[in-house]
């Protein structure tokens, strides 16, 4: 906003006051006179119904006392037997009442001699006369009748016209009720021209046994109620009115005016607030023939006549005259707020407007200087606070313009030390990955020949030095790269368990040795596929439970993972390291993750390390859109949180789900003497729907095997961990093979990474699956599947050794292009040792050369070589590839690790990138991915060559495909090729006969029998790897077992087109392996 605006809004804030001030005042003295005038008002409408109340009980009162006089009882008792006795009484009320509507009093007289009381008459027409002399002459009684139980009349004050009225409505009610009061009637009077309100009141008399003998009809006038109205009027002058309604707000009365039409709408005085009805008081506003009224209203006593009646008085005034103090108090506001306004402007226009102009002088010329165009001063006019700002300014431009060329140049003097630190950096990273690819390369091939102990201890020695000089060299560069603002994460799928599993499965021989517990735990709820940069996790993991180890001596080391928000498929997890270790000071906590920070002098010394860790931690947890602290006891131990952010991934595989389903229920020991790791396995063990048994100890563990024997819980699989305390874990398992009722149960042996291979020596046939720890979920559910014979239909990670290729990828024909020596030697001995035919070449000249006169399936290019770098080369050989279609994969194979790096040889034309000093499980996964792919690793004969046929190539496509059929998976698992040429000829011999019996339940239509053959037919399955076929059993067994045999039926069809395809790929393969047995 603008300063001229604002001091524009400062000149109206006083006008603004007085207005929003008045405006309070005057609705609050609206509301204070609107309350004073109902509650005046309110009261008038109260006396007024209170008055009438008291006056129509009064009248009523004359005629209740009546019905209960003894004279008017006898006079009915009399009436009633007299007609009771006659047995044509009906035919002789007709009669006389015949008689009685011919008007001629003789006649009356005579036909109702015996049943008319003409005393009783006279002394109601007497009554009803000294009424209208109190009463000052209106008469307050128009008419009475009373009559007997069988609705005829016995006395009446003046002669009527009807003779029989128990059929009429006041007769009828008053029978009922006892009572009644009717609605407000108009007559004419007895001269024909003046008009008569009257109201119907009704009496029911009862003899002394509370039965019904007469009744009395009182016809009262309402001229006193009339009068009260009009009085009330009068007292409120020419602006204030009361008003009598009805229930049907029909008008009985205007007060002050000498005539009213009585009965007509007066709808018009009912303003109601959202109800049906009048409740409480109101004051409201209506127009009413053109002017403003105000209406009030109060609801009558609730036991009272007026009630009843359902009559409503209302107060009604102009509002003119009421509120006229109000108006006159809001045209004054008015006034003064226009006056104040018009001052306002004037001050505005001799003050705000000559310093806006200077101020807006002074922004123009800030806005020019930002733009480095302020070339002239500001102008210096008056003596007041402006003008010295104007002259500080012009001094501070001035400073400012000779401030920039220092800047400038000191500029120029960074950007050429940044260039330098680069180049620096650069060069020292390929000075130093490139002796280090010799160390670590001829290391790993020392490894691989035959060495003494001694030589082994040694080489491990200089393996792990140079692993720990080369993430020292990471963490500096990795430190280089967040600076320089080129940290990237990558967006990949993986496995998160396992992943957790691998990383610290890695870290497990650094926690043996020092005897810790590590373990990790995520949460059941946290998917098992996340999408993220494994590697970045990976280095955060590795960094926080690298320095949990380090710092503690005894006791655990726990990772647990839990899924804290999620938001669509965007998800936050939650990492703790917790351990027990000694702890960080708490005055160092704050600064434990800045750079080069330890929390003690002391510290590196004792355990080594640079101080970056946490440093990169920490940005690279920021990257991942999260955050990272610390919580820690001194002495007590230490637990460290970070978040990220994920994205969700695929859900897990309808394989595993079958699986778990199998496993639902199954009872499993579990024995293990720490709390932690023996809660974690018993969690997953809970959350795959298995019912688990905890001991601790190994005499527990058989106590309990003993009672649960011959029980429903009677255990099926144990695990032992090795180290269970009081008993070996090897021991137990021993004693639990021992026995007679349990050497059939499974064990599975919980060991160290580093301990497998002796507990497998040690353990012989005790023990059925080793289980490394940290135990990752799907390990162990491979062991406890293959444990107990399910077939292992999961799927499965590879775990090859690096000196064997796989059987699917064919050996290679690479292109070394490599000046220096030691790395030839490094590279071509680990790609010969897979495999694969290398052939060198010196720089890039000789590999552009090469590749003119050979064909390669890969070439692997250093970057830096003489005569020509390996960026020129790359760009040259896809230049001469042109348009011809083919495209050798080109790896860069560098020391250069900066930032960019990798990008600049993708964008030079190379496919993929490896880092020295060379890590040989890398190469091979980079090289090896341009791989072709073989069918089965197993020659094909010469006569199936000539027999290549169209259908028979459409028999190797569906060979090929592992669904049907993984060769890799099944060699993996039975290891022996005898015993797997042993294992497809049963299979070629029991499948049909297992496929005969399903078959013949289904033409049965038997579910039963269909369910069973299915379940013994997935069972075979189970053993050779055959996914597409096993899913395809297991559905059918689902179906047969809810009895969907129609499903069934057609999906038989395409079970058996699985079965053809398996059984000819198992043959094929079987074929291979025994030719090469022959051969060996």
């Amino acid at each position: 906003m603008r300063l001229s605006t604002k001091l524009l809004l400062t000149t109206c804030v006083p006008p603004a006051l007085i207005w929003l001030v008045g405006i309070y005042v005057v609705q609050t003295s609206q509301d204070q006179l609107r309350s004073t005038i109902q509650t005046a008002a309110m009261a008038e409408v109260t006396s007024v119904q209170e008055e009438i109340d008291r006056l129509l009980k009064a009248r009523t009162g004359t005629w209740e006392d009546l019905v209960r006089n003894e004279r008017v009882i006898n006079a009915l008792v009399r009436s009633n037997r007299e007609l009771s006795e006659r047995p044509d009484r009906s035919v002789s009320l007709k009669e006389r009442a015949k008689r009685w509507s011919s008007g001629n009093p003789e006649v009356r007289r005579l036909a109702t001699a015996e049943l008319v009381d003409e005393i009783l008459s006279d002394e109601l027409a007497s009554t009803v006369e000294k009424m209208k002399q109190l009463s000052g002459e209106i008469e307050v009684f128009r008419e009475v009748i009373l009559t007997n139980s069988y609705g005829a009349v016995v006395a009446q004050s003046r002669p009527v016209s009807e003779y029989l009225y128990d059929g009429t409505t006041w007769w009828k009610a008053s029978a009922e009720n006892g009572r009644y009061l009717g609605d407000v009637a108009v007559k004419r009077g007895p001269d024909g021209a003046e008009e008569v309100v009257t109201l119907e009141f009704c009496q029911r008399v009862d003899g002394e046994d509370g039965e019904l003998i007469g009744m009395l009809r009182v016809e009262i006038d309402l001229q006193e109620v009339l009068e009260v109205v009009d009085s009330y009027a009068r007292r409120g002058g020419r602006d204030r009115g009361m008003v009598l309604l009805n229930r049907d707000a029909k008008l009985i009365r205007i007060g002050g005016r000498g005539t009213t039409r009585a009965l007509s709408d007066g709808s018009r005085y009912l303003v109601k607030n959202g109800s049906d009805r009048l409740e409480g008081t109101q004051l409201l506003e209506r127009d009413a023939s053109g002017r403003e009224q105000v209406y009030t209203y109060a609801v009558p006593p609730q036991d009272g006549i007026v009630s009843s009646l359902g009559w409503v008085a209302v107060h009604t005034a102009e509002a003119d005259t009421l509120l006229a103090p109000v108006r006159q108090l809001r045209n004054n506001v008015l006034l003064a707020t226009v006056a104040a306004t018009f001052l306002g402007v004037a001050v505005m226009l001799s003050v705000v407007f000559p310093v806006s102009r200077r101020m807006r002088h002074l922004v123009e010329a800030t806005k020019k200087i930002g733009k480095g165009t302020n070339e002239q001063p500001i102008p210096e006019s008056g003596r007041d606070e402006l003008s010295d700002l104007s002259h500080e300014f012009n001094k501070m431009t001035v400073r400012l313009g000779e401030a920039q060329d220092k800047l400038r140049v000191a500029m120029r003097r960074a950007e050429e030390a940044s260039r330098a630190k680069g180049d620096f950096l650069a060069n020292m990273s390929h000075e130093i990955r490139t002796p280090m690819n010799a160390i670590v390369g001829i290391t790993d091939l020392t490894l691989g020949t035959e060495l003494s102990q001694e030589q082994r201890h040694y080489q491990l020695l200089v393996e792990q030095s140079a692993q720990a000089l080369l993430m020292l060299l990471n963490d500096i560069l990795d430190y280089s790269k967040i600076e320089a603002g080129k940290l990237e994460l990558e967006q990949r799928e993986f496995d998160l368990r396992d992943s957790v599993g691998d990383i610290l499965q890695t870290l497990s021989p650094r926690a043996e040795e020092k005897n810790l517990e590590l373990a990790f735990q995520v949460d059941p709820g946290v998917p098992r596929v996340v999408v993220g940069d494994l590697t970045r996790l990976r280095q955060v993991i590795v960094n926080l439970v690298g320095n949990a180890l380090k710092f503690t001596d005894e006791g655990e080391v726990v990772v647990v993972v839990e899924e804290v928000a999620r938001d669509g498929e965007e998800l936050e997890l939650l990492f703790k390291v917790h351990d027990t270790g000694i702890g960080v000071p708490g005055d160092r906590l704050e600064t434990i993750f800045e750079v080069f920070a330890q929390a003690d002098t002391s510290t590196t010394r004792e355990f080594g390390g640079s101080g970056l860790g946490l440093a990169i931690s920490k940005r690279i947890v920021e990257k991942m859109g999260g955050s990272i602290s610390v919580e820690s006891v001194e002495g007590a131990g230490s637990t460290f949180h970070f978040t990220g952010v994920f994205g969700a991934g695929a859900p897990e595989t309808s394989q595993q789900s079958n699986v778990l389903q199998d496993l639902e229920g199954l009872p499993v020991l579990v024995v293990d003497d720490n709390l932690t790791h023996c809660e974690i396995v018993a969690g997953i063990l809970r959350n795959w729907r298995m019912q688990v048994i905890v001991c601790r100890d190994g005499p527990s563990a058989l106590l309990k095997m003993k009672e649960t024997a011959g029980t429903k819980e009677e255990i099926k699989v144990a695990v032992i961990d090795q180290g269970v305390a009081g008993m070996d874990g090897i021991e137990l398992a021993g004693l639990i093979r021992q026995q007679a009722d349990q050497s059939k149960i499974p064990v599975i042996m919980l060991t160290t990474v580093s301990g497998s291979a002796r507990s497998v020596e040690a353990s012989g046939a005790f023990v059925v699956k080793m289980v490394s720890k940290p135990i990752k979920e799907s390990s162990f559910l491979e062991a406890i599947v293959d444990a107990l014979g399910l077939g292992a239909q999961l799927p499965r990670q590879r775990h090859d050794k690096k000196e064997i290729r796989p059987l699917g990828i064919c050996d290679m024909k690479i292109l070394l292009a490599e000046d220096g020596k030691v790395n030839q030697l490094v590279a071509v001995r680990l790609l010969e040792r897979r495999g694969h035919r290398v052939r060198v070449a010196d720089n890039g000249r000789e590999a552009v050369e090469l590749l003119r006169t050979e064909d390669f399936d890969a070439v692997l290019m250093d970057i830096q070589m003489p005569v020509m770098s390996g960026y020129e080369a790359t760009r040259e050989i896809r230049s001469s590839e042109g348009n011809s279609g083919r495209r050798v994969p080109i790896i860069a194979m560098t020391a250069h690790a900066m930032p960019g790096d990798r990008e600049e040889c993708l964008a030079a034309g190379m496919d993929d990138y490896v880092s020295k000093p060379i890590e040989s499980h890398e190469l091979y996964e980079v090289v090896e991915r341009f791989a072709s792919r073989s069918i089965l690793d197993e020659a094909v004969t010469e006569e199936e060559v000539r027999g290549n046929t169209p259908g028979d190539r459409d028999q190797r496509k569906e060979k090929r495909d592992i669904s049907v059929f993984d060769p890799e998976a099944f060699r993996e698992r039975i290891g022996d090729e005898a015993l797997m040429c042993e294992m497809i000829r049963i299979f070629e011999e029991e499948v049909w006969t297992m496929w005969a019996d399903l078959e013949k339940a289904e033409e049965d239509s038997d579910a039963g029998k269909l369910h069973e053959a299915a379940h013994r037919m997935r069972g075979l399955l189970g053993n050779y790897c055959a996914g597409r076929a096993w899913r395809c059993v297991s559905e059918l067994d689902q179906q047969a077992r809810g009895g969907e045999l129609v499903r069934a039926s057609a999906h038989l069809k395409t079970f058996q087109g699985e079965i053809e395809l398996l059984e000819f790929a198992l043959r094929t393969f079987r074929e291979g392996l025994e030719a090469r047995l022959q051969l060996s």
